[in-house]
C-alpha cells in the first residue's frame, strides 16, 4: 500500500477533531453494527460527495439512507475496464479469482460480469 501513496495512487486522510466527534456521535446513534472506522469513512464521502466504497451491507444501507453514493468491488471492476485499465479478459480472472476467495459477494452479479466480459474478447 505505502507504494501507492508513494506514488499518490492512494491518500491516507486524517479527521480533524470535529470530524471525529461527529463519527463519534454517528457511531453512538448508530442503528446497525457500524465501527468508528465505518462511520467515519461515511461521513468523509458525505463531506467530500464522494462514493463510498463497502461490501458491508450494513454500512451501506446506512449511508445510502444518508444519502451517500455507495458502491461495492463489482463497481471498482466495471470502472477499471470501462476505463480501459485492465481488458475485460484480465477483469474477469481476477473477478473469478475473488469469487473463489470471498464466498459473500453477489454471485449473480459477478456471473454477469463474467459472461459480458468473455463476448468482449
Amino acid at each position: 500500500m505505502l507504494k501507492f501513496i508513494e506514488r499518490k495512487k492512494l491518500r491516507v486522510v486524517e479527521l480533524t477533531d470535529e470530524q471525529s466527534n461527529i463519527a463519534f456521535s454517528m457511531l453512538k446513534n448508530r442503528k446497525r453494527n457500524e465501527s468508528f472506522e465505518d462511520c467515519a469513512a461515511w461521513l468523509y464521502a458525505k463531506e467530500e460527495n464522494a462514493i463510498l466504497l463497502t461490501g458491508d451491507a450494513n454500512l451501506r444501507k446506512s449511508a445510502e439512507a444518508d444519502n451517500v453514493e455507495v458502491h461495492g468491488v463489482i463497481f471498482v471492476f466495471d470502472e477499471l475496464v470501462k476505463s480501459g485499465i485492465v481488458t475485460p479478459h484480465i477483469a474477469a480472472e481476477r473477478l473469478a479469482m475473488l469469487s473463489g476467495i470471498n464466498t459473500r459477494l453477489p454471485m449473480r452479479e459477478i456471473d454477469r460480469r463474467l459472461a459480458l466480459w468473455s463476448d468482449m474478447d
